[in-house]
């Protein structure tokens, strides 16, 4: 049932930021949550990628729940798919920066499963009695490095420095500088969650995260960053599409499956590896392949852990 889903958007194809694929993803979501949000919209935004050439991508929002004046919850995920990054690792072991022409991946656990995940808690949340808005949304153009919003006027100068530093998550640093945040409570992100165990990130390469453990009630884990190449020195960084948000003080987190936890200490903390979660950020993060590491019954597993600790969270922030 869920596969299926992944299935589906998988068949797209690898979905960079700002191409046509990652419109129709955009599309099938919006599709496959408007029956049971009460509005959604796709808001358009150009950005400047990493060789300056301007791009249009979109971020999908979708809105469940009463229109009252308390502060929104957002649960989110990224819409387009990284660059393969064993073909990154192995650039920047040889001392090479450009990674322009490095193809993007097909995601079927990073971003597909989440995307899927969020159309589950679509339904689920349609069936309960919601005291407060929810904000479903997936962002446009997260993983494009050293990426900049074309439209930073109404930004101060200050908000598009704390942003560099980071230089990725264009579709929510451009919802941050467009909507603000002033109406929202948390936001907690879904990462990839087709394969392991759900877990909360109580910290990760850009710091810890603010949502308490005891408010999710999930095992936690610290990720400090991820070896792609085992044997090579490189550890890439990584967080998730909440951080902007973290970055201008809303409580947030994010939720991502792992088998096990890191056993490898890196400088600061520990960094997951592809027995941690296997494929992921990779040429191999295919649904075929992901089919090797998942079954629907783990898949229905995971969803139903994540969305009843999200549905907790909402009952008990009233």
């Amino acid at each position: 049932m869920y596969l299926d889903i992944i299935r589906e958007i998988s068949l797209f194809g690898p979905h960079p930021g700002g191409s046509k694929e990652e419109l129709e993803v955009a599309k099938y979501f919006k599709d496959h949550i408007e029956n049971f949000c009460k509005e959604v919209k796709m808001e358009r935004f150009e950005y400047f990628d990493m060789k300056g050439k301007k791009k249009t991508s979109v971020n999908v929002i979708g809105r469940i729940g009463p229109d009252k004046e308390k502060k929104k919850i957002m649960i989110c995920t990224n819409l387009d798919t990284i660059r393969d990054m064993d073909e990154v690792s192995e650039r920047w072991e040889r001392g090479e920066k450009e990674v322009y022409d490095v193809p993007h991946v097909e995601g079927a656990n990073e971003p597909n499963s989440a995307i899927t995940f969020l159309i589950f808690l679509a339904k689920s949340l349609a069936r309960i009695r919601l005291k407060r808005e929810v904000l479903l949304v997936a962002f446009g153009a997260q993983e494009e490095w050293y990426g900049t919003p074309a439209n930073t006027k109404d930004a101060s100068s200050g908000l598009i420095r704390r942003f560099k530093r980071f230089d990725y998550l264009i579709g929510s640093q451009h919802y941050v500088m467009s909507h603000g945040i002033d109406d929202i409570e948390s936001v907690i992100a879904i990462d990839a969650v087709a394969a392991g165990f759900p877990k909360m990130v109580s910290r990760d390469s850009f710091g810890k995260n603010t949502i308490k453990q005891k408010d999710l009630d999930l095992e936690t884990i610290e990720i400090l960053g991820f070896r792609y190449r085992v044997g090579k020195r490189t550890v890439g960084a990584i967080s998730c599409d909440h951080l902007p948000f973290r970055f201008m003080k809303v409580p947030s987190t994010w939720i991502i499956a792992t088998n096990g936890y890191p056993k490898e200490r890196y400088t600061l903390g520990y960094v997951l590896n592809h027995e941690n979660i296997p494929n992921y950020g990779t040429y191999r993060d295919t649904f075929e392949n992901l089919l090797d590491e998942t079954t629907e019954r783990i898949v229905q597993r995971n969803f139903f852990i994540i969305s009843e600790t999200l549905r907790r969270y909402l009952l008990m922030k009233g």
